[in-house]
């Protein structure tokens, strides 16, 4: 454990550590102190093992820290470059993005409008890459709220589900939890990463006739891809809602770093 003293300051990496944040605490303590200047190269995964005694997974977690923090850039033939000596501050998004996903089942009636076997270039948004991705299963779910007291749709979701889960298809209708709830229930794969783009688009006619909207007006979509243990791909989605319909909110917190 690092403790605060006059001689021994705290550091982004304190309390009881796992071993890449250990490693990462003395790579960043030996930058610091102009061990591996600004500009300069730090050793290889391979010495960086042999040196702390650690395996490959636990050196490439450390350095991946120490880029979180911006004191270091990797670049592939080449190395890991140290960028800078001083950790500083930045102001980053706090988001509970599980957490948020849950209100917003909640808080809306889901109807599902589609169902189909796809291949993947069928797709209607890009979807991610891994071995055995050719074949998805795919939901279309239209959510609606209470605005001045009448119904009205507020998105349109494009689930793609990784076909290996496609059990949870046919407990879709009658769910009242997200899809990758059920899925993390029926397969024991827990979420540990969404991957999420939000972007400006156009309804297309389609698209506007479900969600009540004019065609060819301004709408938000928001890919999310949710990866569990090992980085497997669990489920792919687009949700997309009229401009007007929808809000994002977020805060941002000072967090050691770039």
């Amino acid at each position: 454990m690092v403790t605060a003293n006059q001689n021994n300051p705290p550091t982004p990496f304190e309390s009881a550590q796992p071993r890449y944040l250990a490693v990462a605490e003395r790579l960043s303590k030996a930058i610091n102190k102009g061990e591996y200047g600004v500009g300069s190269l730090l050793p290889t995964e391979s010495e960086l093992c042999e040196k702390f005694g650690v395996s490959r997974h636990t050196v490439r977690e450390a350095l991946r820290k120490l880029r979180d923090l911006g004191l270091v850039t990797r670049h592939q033939g080449v190395g890991t470059r140290v960028e800078n000596a001083e950790i500083s501050g930045r102001y980053v998004a706090s988001l509970n993005s599980i957490q948020d996903m849950w209100r917003h089942v909640e808080q809306t009636h889901p109807k599902v409008v589609f169902k189909s076997v796809e291949n993947k270039e069928q797709a209607v948004f890009p979807l991610p890459v891994f071995p055995g991705d050719d074949v998805w299963q795919r939901v279309d779910v239209l959510r609606s709220s209470q605005f001045d007291k009448k119904l009205l749709p507020v998105s349109l979701s494009h689930v793609y589900i990784n076909n290996a889960f496609r059990g949870v298809v046919g407990m879709i209708d009658t769910s009242t939890v997200p899809i990758f709830a059920l899925i993390e229930k029926k397969y024991a794969q827990k979420v540990v990463l969404v991957e999420q783009e939000i972007a400006a688009t156009m309804l297309d006619a389609a698209t506007a006739k479900l969600l009540k909207a004019k065609p060819n007006t301004p709408g938000l979509s928001i890919i999310r891809v949710y990866k569990g243990p090992g980085g497997v791909v669990m489920q792919a989605s687009q949700a997309i809602s009229p401009a007007d319909r929808f809000t994002y909110e977020m805060e941002l917190h000072l967090e050691l770093g770039r």
